[in-house]
């Protein structure tokens, strides 16, 4: 699991829109699949409005790799 886009660059050697491509399975060439998603500094960083959506949408991501 790749948690931001410096992460998914590093493994994956590609850029990633991380709001486009999280919580989906991505082949590699190297590894079978990757998850990306947030970093969870992410979460501590937007609006309070998008707070609970965004915290759902991480443990979702999280649920799909466990």
């Amino acid at each position: 699991m790749a948690l931001g886009a410096t992460t998914a660059l590093s493994v994956a050697g590609r850029e990633f829109a991380i709001q486009i491509e999280r919580g989906r399975l991505r082949p590699l060439a190297v590894e079978p699949q990757m998850l990306v998603s947030v970093h969870p500094s992410y979460l501590l960083r937007i609006p309070e409005e998008s707070q609970s959506e965004e915290y759902r949408r991480f443990v979702h991501d999280l649920r799909l790799v466990a």
